[in-house]
């Protein structure tokens, strides 16, 4: 989803974006500050509104390299509707971490501390997205994740954020690692042409 060529609706965002596994979502505010936000599962968007148990979900800030997970309250990691656009974290229609309105424009921000523990690098809304509660994006874009090991050079690369950006992100995301029953991180060093759509 690019909300320079796309519908600015939920809609739009569910129909190019469900069923598609992990995203991640990039936002640059009207202000310049950029963030970011991790996805592990697919949307979907059936009739309801659905809290999503998502514990490897992170939010991160593209300008101070800050980064959340959504832990502990992982069973309220995201919230997928079908008249929201990517929204991560515990809130009603006003709030949550992250909450991206219908008009895929109106960026919301609150009930931080439900789901971070103390120990995350962020410690509210200030140092996410400063100190309004509702904010304007400039641009947003959502990508699907790659889960192959071969690279298909195509599109273009992102706008908002840097291959050096996704490098971050990527670092930053725990894995899970089933033969050692927990998560850990990884190192990856991205190669060209690998964010690219």
């Amino acid at each position: 989803y690019d909300s320079e060529t796309n519908t600015h609706d939920a809609a739009t965002f569910h129909s190019n974006c469900n069923n598609r596994g992990a995203t991640v979502t990039l936002v640059k505010m009207t202000d310049e500050k950029k963030v970011a936000a991790f996805s592990p599962l697919s949307y979907s968007s059936g009739s309801n509104s659905v809290w999503i148990n998502a514990p490897e979900a992170v939010i991160i800030n593209l300008d101070t390299k800050k980064v959340n997970r959504l832990f502990p309250k992982s069973a309220n990691a995201m919230m997928d509707s079908p008249t929201y656009g990517p929204s991560l974290g515990y809130g009603s229609a006003a709030a949550g971490p992250l909450r991206v309105l219908n008009d895929m424009t109106t960026i919301k921000c609150g009930y931080w501390s439900q789901n971070f523990p103390r120990t995350q690098e962020m410690s509210g809304c200030v140092d996410f997205l400063g100190g309004a509660s509702k904010h304007e994006a400039q641009h947003l874009e959502v990508w699907a994740l790659k889960t192959t090991s071969t690279v298909t050079v195509g599109g273009r690369n992102s706008s908002i954020a840097s291959q050096e950006d996704f490098g971050r992100m990527t670092n930053a995301i725990r894995r899970f690692r089933p033969s050692l029953k927990r998560s850990e991180h990884d190192s990856v060093t991205p190669v060209p042409g690998i964010w690219e759509k």
